[in-house]
């Protein structure tokens, strides 16, 4: 018989995730505790928007508007034609630098344009059930996508990750009894990681998670 695992502290739930409860068909159903309520599987869906994307998204119509304006991606093939005709000659190492910062600023504007545009409309959804604990985000891909079988998991951890001027964020791993730990989901506020760990814990009677976030006040 399995030991019980101890009592949990209640959590506040902080806005941005919303939770489902599934029964054992995978219909929507109220909270409850026990056995019964566990066959089934909860949802949580944790949306990615903050502020800082739309300061992203003001800067990227900037920059992809002069990416259109210039023609940077002729000005790409142009210089590709000339560092190569030239290559080894007088204007040969000129051209192949200008291509080289054109070819910069294009991935640049793609690569920030890709994580705006996902930032403003994914989410990460998590799903528990008896059997297996799934990761997804979307609708832009984005990597990270797995799938846990619970038998697996021992336990989750919450991480502090320092930040840029003295700003934290937080991950939530998923600990297995046979490996290293797996990331559940990233970069995320103490309050949404208490909130996931809660959630997932409490639906898994798993132990409360370890951190070494409970030294700076997550306890």
């Amino acid at each position: 018989m399995s030991p019980v695992p101890p009592a949990r502290t209640p959590v506040a739930w902080p806005a941005g995730i919303e939770v489902r409860y599934l029964d054992a068909a995978g219909r929507p159903r109220e909270e409850g505790d026990g056995a019964a309520a566990r066959d089934g599987g909860v949802v949580l869906r944790l949306r990615w928007f903050g502020l800082h994307h739309v300061l992203l998204l003001i800067l990227c119509i900037w920059w992809d508007s002069i990416l259109v304006r210039v023609q940077v991606p002729a000005l790409i093939g142009e210089y590709y034609g000339r560092a190569v005709e030239l290559m080894g000659r007088p204007g040969g190492l000129r051209s192949l630098f200008v291509l080289l910062a054109l070819l910069a600023y294009g991935a640049m504007c793609v690569g920030v344009s890709y994580y705006t545009v996902a930032g403003l409309l994914n989410h990460t959804e998590i799903t528990a059930t008896a059997e297996r604990l799934t990761i997804r985000h979307g609708p832009i891909p984005w990597r990270g996508r797995r799938t846990i079988e619970v038998r697996r998991i021992r336990q989750f951890r919450i991480e502090r990750v320092p930040g840029p001027r003295g700003g934290n964020s937080y991950d939530l791993h998923a600990l297995l009894v046979d490996g290293p730990s797996v990331g559940v989901v990233h970069r995320v506020s103490k309050a949404h990681a208490r909130f996931l760990e809660h959630v997932l814990g409490s639906h898994l009677d798993l132990a409360p998670g370890i951190s070494p976030a409970d030294t700076d006040g997550m306890g």
